[in-house]
């Protein structure tokens, strides 16, 4: 199977209810941790950032993704604007010029 990434702007999955959005993007965290097909790298932008910061209840799994070799990039404007500079707890910060880099360079991006 080629490469892919996965790109996650939002806290939440979807639109409509704001609690159920969280718990669809904590469980597609969750699935994702648990595939054999990992994506070469996981881009978060925006409210994704926060999931990445400490005290989410992402941060596990996104640890146990960085574990098994996925690179977790985190928008550095967007970890700036969420005031997370140093609450990062999982991955490193990056810029937009890289984020575009990496979308351009994959045939498959995964954007739940």
């Amino acid at each position: 199977m080629a490469e892919y990434i996965v790109v996650i702007a939002s806290d939440k999955l979807g639109a409509g209810n704001n609690d159920l959005g969280r718990t669809l993007i904590k469980s597609f965290i969750s699935a994702l941790a648990q595939e054999e097909e990992l994506p070469k790298e996981i881009l978060l932008y925006n409210g994704g950032v926060t999931l990445a910061a400490e005290g989410a209840d992402t941060v596990e799994d996104l640890q146990s993704l960085m574990d098994k070799g996925v690179s977790i990039k985190a928008c550095g404007t967007c970890v700036s604007f969420y005031e997370l500079k140093d609450k990062l707890a999982v991955g490193e910060e990056t810029n937009m010029r890289y984020i575009l880099e990496q979308l351009r360079s994959y045939d498959r991006v995964v954007r739940p």
